[in-house]
């Protein structure tokens, strides 16, 4: 099933995938906020997450609280 998956997905050079059916320039309004309180550590089991790309997105993880919170949960992560 991972490669169904991933045949909507585009490697790109540092072998991360890209959604290739979202326009670069589009940005996604009506989105989950990352933090705390809307529900964020309901993945904190996700501890092989490597990249976090919210560039499309009107979310970032900025709260001081999240960013403990990632580097304790997601070590792993860095953010594009």
């Amino acid at each position: 099933h991972r490669q169904e998956y991933l045949s909507d997905y585009e490697d790109d050079t540092e072998g991360e995938y890209h959604d290739q059916n979202l326009p670069q320039a589009e940005c996604q309004y009506e989105c989950l906020s990352f933090t705390l309180e809307s529900g964020l550590d309901l993945l904190r089991d996700l501890k092989e997450l490597r990249v976090i790309d919210l560039s499309n997105m009107a979310v970032g993880i900025d709260g001081e609280a999240e960013q403990q919170w990632m580097k304790k949960h997601w070590p792993l992560v860095r953010q594009a």
